[in-house]
């Protein structure tokens, strides 16, 4: 079995955007990736990511969260094993969640923000058509579900 992306579900609550993303990743990987973001999200307006919102044990070892920025509708992260393959964009901001081994992690993401302050968990963004988020994990992962959420 391989990494499998789940289309992003986009929806309405509470007159707020929320989407998310199942990765379901194997013992195979130690990096584990989404699709870009759907259009649906306006991505010159700050948004809350919350990764592994279920709490899952994704990796036995810290595992922090890096947020990649997509420049054309071609963008996509693909993960084999240990690689990580960008097409069409770049590592906006590395480490943003510290860890989300085991724990939901959640962080701000401001593409308007002028200063980064890691005490406020507020990452320094930038307008760009997609973001794509993944976990950089440093040993295998373990074979479970992640759930990635934006909400607006």
């Amino acid at each position: 079995m391989a990494l499998t992306q789940g289309a992003w579900v986009e929806s309405s609550v509470n007159g707020r955007y929320v989407a998310y993303c199942d990765v379901a990743q194997t013992a195979t990987e130690e990096k584990s990736a989404t699709l870009k973001t759907p259009v649906g999200l306006d991505t010159s307006k700050s948004f809350v990511l919350i990764v592994n919102s279920e709490a899952a044990a994704c990796d036995g070892t810290t595992l922090p969260v890096d947020i990649y920025a997509g420049y054309s509708d071609q963008f996509t992260l693909t993960v084999v094993t240990s690689t990580l393959t960008v097409n069409d964009g770049v590592l906006l901001n590395p480490d943003v969640i510290a860890d989300v081994q085991s724990a939901a992690g959640t962080v701000i993401v401001d593409p308007n923000l002028n200063i980064a302050d890691d005490a406020d968990d507020i990452v320094r963004g930038a307008v760009v058509p997609y973001y794509g988020f993944v976990l950089d994990g440093a040993s295998t992962l373990g074979a479970v579900t992640c759930r990635f959420i934006i909400m607006q």
